[in-house]
């Protein structure tokens, strides 16, 4: 199994989420074969100092083919220009290639990624950015969100549910944005890579203008306010985050005059 995802526009981050380069462009790809899982990125780079052997970094794209894109933390195997970086693992041999069972629960919480938008305002949002990037390890999009978010007490959910007979899951993520009256704001939450339960837990990002997408906070159990200046509406974003599900709860209020 292999997939390759070209990134334009790449934004190339280290394992602090400092920004590294900007405006790159890149090729992921992930491959398992014999049992091995090999991640990789290849960036199209001249300048020779920006990265160092040995340390980690990621991509992040808004404009990768099937929606926003966030890869696995990488390894700089080759600095310089056009530089190299992979991740590997060994899948333990009881478990052979993809697919193989699992028990139904790794770890003590569910596995579900979900975004819930509840709106008490006096203002109907109708639905603008939205999809799902489900790769091996999510099989559906158990929720998904209807056309308008209603106006006192209207609600709206996206949400992706785990398949338990896979036990690894590669990256994957749902996003769910809302326009109304010269505003478009959104909520991504992307489900990072892990196997048997073990790797990084999920994150989230949001939106302002229903494309350019900002990382929540440094910790993805911490809440968000949206600036009601830019959006126009009292949004507040509340997460109840395990090691392998988030749910984001948005709740949106007319603001105070």
């Amino acid at each position: 199994m292999q997939k390759t995802t070209p990134l334009t526009s790449a934004a190339i981050y280290n394992r602090n989420n400092e920004l590294v380069l900007d405006n790159a462009q890149a090729v992921h790809t992930l491959s398992l074969q014999d049992g091995r899982i090999t991640a990789s990125l290849s960036i199209a780079c001249t300048d020779d100092n920006l990265f160092a052997i040995g340390e980690s970094y990621y991509a992040f794209s808004f404009s990768a083919e099937h929606g926003p894109f966030r890869s696995e933390l990488v390894e700089c195997i080759r600095s310089g220009e056009n530089p190299y970086f992979e991740w590997t693992a060994q899948l333990p041999a009881e478990h052979g290639e993809a697919g193989a069972s699992a028990p139904a629960t790794v770890g003590a919480d569910e596995k579900y990624i979900s975004i819930q938008f509840t709106n008490y305002s006096s203002q109907a949002f109708q639905r603008s950015t939205w999809g799902a990037n489900l790769w091996d390890g999510f099989s559906w999009l158990s929720t998904s969100p209807g056309d308008t978010l209603d106006a006192h007490s209207g609600q709206q959910a996206i949400a992706a549910s785990q398949n338990f007979d896979a036990f690894i899951a590669f990256n994957s993520g749902i996003w769910l944005c809302w326009a109304g009256r010269g505003t478009n704001f959104g909520v991504w939450v992307h489900f990072n890579y892990q196997i048997l339960g073990l790797g990084d837990a999920p994150v989230w990002y949001v939106s302002t203008d229903g494309g350019e997408w900002t990382l929540a906070g440094k910790i993805p159990a911490e809440p968000y306010t949206w600036d009601a200046a830019k959006v126009g509406f009292k949004i507040v974003a509340r997460p109840t985050a395990g090691h392998s599900s988030l749910f984001v709860d948005v709740i949106i209020e007319d603001t105070r005059k």
